[in-house]
């Protein structure tokens, strides 16, 4: 192989590895923004399940108002 042979050789292989760099940074933001939205959806289930305790808490404390009531009358 001579080396007017290996230079086109050589230049193609930047091309691609310069490629494969753009392409692995953009696929780096993607990932990030998959991340983020996970994130974002734990607080969301997170604060649901605080709401739905809360709910329930009430819901209990009601109850029991309601038959400390019946019971008096």
């Amino acid at each position: 192989m001579s080396t007017t042979e290996s230079a086109p050789d050589n230049a193609d292989l930047k091309r691609e590895v310069h490629a494969l760099r753009v392409e692995v940074r953009d696929l780096n933001a993607q990932v990030r923004g998959l991340v983020e939205a996970w994130q974002t959806a734990q607080g969301v289930v997170k604060f649901m399940k605080l709401l739905g305790s809360l709910a329930t808490a009430a819901a209990a404390v009601w109850v029991l108002v309601r038959l400390a009531i019946e019971r008096k009358a």
